[in-house]
């Protein structure tokens, strides 16, 4: 993070062809925290989750936004084929 900020909600955005979604600060570390964790990512569930309670970031800090996503489903896809 290039400077302070305050984090009160997530938003996981994939295209057809995701499966999970994980957004973790400072991943690793004794303070580390999951912020978003869909773990079966749907398409059609695309909502703000709004966080329990707001998390402070400082400049320095790392986001980790990990995305998994399954090309197979191309065939299942019409528009994508």
């Amino acid at each position: 993070m290039e400077g302070p900020a305050t984090v009160y909600a997530t938003a996981g955005h994939m295209h057809l062809l995701g499966r999970s979604i994980k957004i973790e600060l400072n991943p690793g570390t004794a303070g580390a925290k999951v912020l978003l964790d869909v773990p079966a990512y749907n398409f059609d569930d695309q909502a703000i989750r709004p966080l329990d309670t707001p998390v402070q970031v400082e400049r320095g800090d790392v986001v980790r936004v990990t995305c998994t996503h399954d090309a197979q489903l191309r065939r299942m896809l019409p528009q994508l084929q």
